[in-house]
Order: C-alpha cells, then sequence, then structure tokens
C-alpha cells in the first residue's frame, strides 16, 4: 500500500510507503526532498497527510507520528 498526500500550495507531495519511510517531492520539478524514517521500519505507513494550516506532516503506522520542519536558531 503506497498513500500520498499533496500540501495545501501543491508545491510538495509526499508518500508513505511499506518499509515504514516517507518519502517527499517538490512537484514543480519532481526532485525528492527528503525521505524519513519512522522508529519502526517494519510498519507499513497507513496514512499520510498535510496539516492544512502549517507545515506539519502527521503520518500512522501502528502509532501517529507527526512531522515538524527543522527550526534554524538564526
Amino acid at each position: 500500500m503506497i498513500l500520498f498526500s499533496l500540501n495545501i500550495f501543491q508545491m510538495i507531495s509526499c508518500s508513505g510507503s511499506t518499509d515504514g519511510r516517507v518519502h517527499i517531492w517538490r512537484t514543480t520539478d519532481g526532485e525528492k526532498l527528503a525521505t524519513l524514517s519512522t522508529d519502526n521500519s517494519s510498519d507499513c505507513i497507513q496514512c499520510v497527510r498535510f496539516n492544512p494550516k502549517s507545515f506539519m506532516l502527521a503520518t500512522a503506522t501502528t502509532n501517529m507520528v507527526f512531522w515538524l520542519p527543522p527550526v534554524d536558531d538564526d
């Protein structure tokens, strides 16, 4: 099972995979931006959704995970 989600600006897309990873691409040119790994790589990502009000991603396997972009302290 592979799940797919677009953010509200339709500039970033992501998909969950059966190996517990989330892949993120820029939709304008298809460049892969990141691969996120869950704590348990044997879990299949069952749900992937962007938060409509902020740049936060939620994924679900047997656990729910909220992904936030890194904060630059500068």
